[in-house]
């Protein structure tokens, strides 16, 4: 409801939002029917500003809305995008051979994979270390688990935690690369990582 008075808005309430705040709310509809009622007027006033006034910043708060990023589609991209640029930076050694970001239950997040690694697939791994951590934490009573390392012959899988989030970097690297360089190295992309996630974390 829109109340006019002398040519002035005066009051205007919507569910349960009243003042400019309703107002700007009503002009974000992209449609709709009204109606006329002459001779009614507000028992409150909640607006004091002029009528031109309140449509121009009704149209900058439409404008900024739809131009603005923030549906949910929007900023999964967006967030894989901004990770897969900060993984790039590590991965920039032919010895990285894949850099993944996997949530608690296993799924990607984003990832970079060397040339020569394009067919290697993480997700059925990315599931069983999700579950051995689980059960590590339920059977064996163990608290939050920060790294999981498994070194074979030809390579070095490192699964991390990043700080206390519930999200895993997990870095699968050749059997050259020493693992004090994968920690160290870790330690400092995990950093950029936090800014990127807590970004969208009210977003997604």
């Amino acid at each position: 409801v829109i109340y006019i008075e002398d040519g002035n808005i005066t009051h205007c309430e919507v569910d349960d939002l009243e003042g400019e705040e309703a107002f700007y709310e009503i002009m974000s509809w992209e449609g709709g029917s009204f109606r006329v009622e002459k001779g009614k007027k507000s028992k409150k006033e909640t607006i004091v500003k002029g009528w031109q006034g309140l449509l121009m910043e009704s149209l900058r708060i439409v404008d900024e809305k739809r131009n603005a990023p923030d549906n949910r589609a929007d900023a999964l991209r967006n967030r894989e995008t901004e990770l897969e640029n900060v993984l790039k930076e590590y991965g920039q050694s032919k010895d990285i051979l894949l850099l993944e970001i996997i949530d608690e239950a296993g799924f990607s997040l984003a990832s970079v994979k060397h040339k020569d690694a394009q067919d290697l697939q993480l997700l059925p791994l990315s599931n069983a270390i999700s579950e051995l951590k689980a059960e590590s934490i339920n059977h064996l009573k163990l608290s939050t688990i920060r790294n999981i390392i498994i070194e074979a012959d030809n390579a070095l899988l490192s699964f991390n935690l990043i700080a206390d989030r519930k999200e895993f970097l997990v870095v699968l690297a050749s059997e050259t690369v020493n693992l004090g360089t994968i920690r160290m190295e870790n330690k400092k992309i995990i950093k950029k990582l936090i800014k990127v996630l807590e970004k969208y974390a009210l977003k997604i």
